[in-house]
C-alpha cells in the first residue's frame, strides 16, 4: 500500500500505512476491494450490453422484415384495412400511396440497419457514443423499446474501449 498523508475524502492527516481513515472510515488503497468492485462493475456492464444488444437485434430485425414486406407489397397492408385504405384513396392516387408506403418501408429498413449496427458496436464494446446515438435515432423512428437499449449502453460506457 502507498503511504498516504491525508484522507482523500475528508482531508484528515493519516498515519503511514493506514488502511482506513480514523475520522471518516474511508477505505484507502485496498487493491483487493478495488479489484472486487471492478469485477462487479464489469459483470453489470456485461449484462447491460447483452440486454441492449438483444433488444436492438429483436426490434431491428422486425423493422427490417416489416420494411421488406411493405416494400414488396406496399398497398397490401393498407388494402387489408378496408375503410382506411378507401379514405386514403380519396386524397391520394394509388401511385402516390405506393410511393409513400415504399418510402416508409425504406425508412424502416434503414432504421433496422442502424439498430443492428448499434447492437454490433455495443457487443464489440466500441464507440459507445456512436452506439448510443444510433440507438436513440432508432428510438425516434418508432422503436421505443430501443430506449431501454440506449440506457444500458450509456450505463455500460466504462466497458467500451473508446
Amino acid at each position: 500500500m502507498d503511504d498516504i498523508n491525508f484522507c482523500p475524502t475528508c482531508g484528515k492527516n493519516l498515519e503511514p500505512g493506514a488502511a482506513y481513515c480514523p475520522a471518516c472510515g474511508s477505505r484507502l488503497n485496498d487493491p483487493v476491494a478495488d479489484a472486487k468492485e471492478e469485477r462487479i462493475m464489469n459483470a453489470a456492464n456485461d449484462e447491460r450490453i447483452k440486454i441492449a444488444a438483444i433488444v436492438l437485434l429483436i426490434f431491428s430485425s422486425l423493422s427490417i422484415i416489416s420494411g421488406i414486406y411493405v416494400y414488396l407489397d406496399p398497398l397490401g397492408l393498407l388494402a387489408s384495412l378496408g375503410s382506411i385504405y378507401d379514405m386514403l384513396l380519396d386524397y391520394l392516387t394509388e401511385a402516390e400511396l405506393t410511393a409513400i408506403m415504399r418510402q416508409a418501408a425504406v425508412m424502416s429498413m434503414v432504421t433496422g440497419i442502424a439498430g443492428i449496427t448499434s447492437a454490433w458496436l455495443a457487443w464489440k464494446r466500441r464507440f459507445w457514443v456512436v452506439a448510443l446515438i444510433l440507438c436513440l435515432i432508432v428510438s425516434l423512428f418508432g422503436m421505443i423499446f430501443c430506449l431501454i437499449a440506449a440506457w444500458f449502453i450509456y450505463k455500460a460506457k466504462p466497458a467500451f474501449a473508446d
